[in-house]
């Protein structure tokens, strides 16, 4: 397994990630109650791309009927078989997403928050087209250039423009930022017809901050959950784009 021209060491970004605290946690189920509105979990094949730790592999594997989770990174691969554990209908391949062949078929493809660190991202959504059921789906997570929160970086002057790569984006090997009609634009270049979109996670400050309150319990669950139904209301300002879509017709 090589990786592509210029990827990131993966093994290296690691350290730089701590994603398994309650903010994150809330941010992952939100992320599968919008996507189950649209696919019965619980009949479906799974190929998510990108697990890292494995807490969103742990949570499809309680809902949906096989998993097969693709990590590039054997330090987070390893993470997230630990996580899951001992659990029969949850597959793990070591492959970077360019690499990776299958002759199974999946009624879903999830990437949550992974577009962002492909360095060429259209021709592996291309591909991943020919992984799908004939009615199957692709949910996709990515963080938004427009989030409230960036916004205010921005008036604070911590960031020159809500697309400029901030300190943490570089160290978790982002190649950019995405809005609304960029991630539109690569789907659709990509083939892909869009059938859904959500915000995800409105919130004001950062993701340490949020977690800070929760654990201050300045807001629980009650509000991050009211702040769900928001996302949706406001998603051009939300934390997150979130888009389901299915491979177009073949010209």
């Amino acid at each position: 397994m090589h990786p592509p021209p210029e990827q990131f060491n993966l093994d290296a970004l690691v350290h730089t990630y701590d994603i398994d605290h309650d903010y994150e946690q809330f941010k992952r189920l939100e992320f599968l109650h919008k996507l189950q509105s649209y696919i019965p979990l619980e009949k479906a094949a799974v190929l998510e791309l990108g697990p890292a730790s494995g807490q969103l592999t742990r949570l499809l594997s309680q809902r949906a009927r096989r998993v097969v989770a693709v990590e590039g990174s054997s330090a987070f691969l390893e993470q997230a078989r630990r996580c899951v554990g001992d659990c029969a209908h949850v597959q793990f391949e070591l492959s970077y997403f360019e690499d990776f062949h299958t002759t199974e078929r999946f009624d879903c493809i999830v990437l949550q928050h992974v577009l962002e660190h492909i360095r060429e991202p259209e021709p592996v959504l291309r591909r991943l087209a020919s992984f799908l059921l004939p009615d199957g789906l692709l949910a996709v997570s990515v963080p938004n250039a427009y989030a409230l929160s960036r916004q205010l970086a921005v008036a604070m002057g911590l960031l020159p423009s809500v697309f400029a790569l901030s300190e943490n984006d570089r160290n978790h090997g982002h190649y950019r930022i995405y809005d609304w009609s960029a991630l539109e634009h690569q789907l659709a270049a990509a083939g892909y017809v869009i059938i859904g979109r959500h915000g995800l996670y409105l919130k004001l400050l950062s993701d340490r901050q949020q977690e800070q309150m929760l654990q201050a319990k300045i807001m629980g669950e009650q509000q991050i959950k009211g702040l769900w139904t928001l996302a949706d209301q406001y998603r051009d300002i939300a934390g997150g784009i979130m888009v389901i879509a299915k491979p177009g017709p073949l010209p």
